[in-house]
């Protein structure tokens, strides 16, 4: 057994847990948020009566947009999750009692 290799992991398996369930929920928060901007800015397009309308066409724009929105949150886009969680795991580190990677300095 190596003794380097047993403190070269600076957090735990619950926390590096932690931390992947933070993030997840930071990506999805910012899903629900570009989800609803979305739907804001289609509100203020004017709806033509060419091709007519129908609950079914509505429903497929909202699932549409969700899936959008989804997919700017994974790819940094807008960068809100990325902020959330910064902030968030540093507070969760410090309710853990873990040092942050950056040091007292940062």
């Amino acid at each position: 057994m190596n003794i380097n290799s047993v403190g070269a992991r600076s957090i735990p398996d619950a926390t590096s847990r932690q931390d992947a369930k933070l993030r997840e929920a930071c990506q999805d928060l910012e899903a629900v948020f570009l989800n609803h901007l979305l739907k804001s800015m289609r509100k203020t397009i004017t709806k033509s009566d060419l091709f007519g309308s129908s609950k079914e066409e509505e429903f497929f724009q909202e699932m549409m947009d969700y899936e959008v929105s989804k997919s700017m949150s994974k790819t940094h886009s807008m960068g809100i999750a990325d902020m959330l969680y910064k902030q968030l795991r540093g507070d969760m580190l410090r309710q853990n009692g873990i040092q942050e990677e950056r040091g007292k300095n940062g």
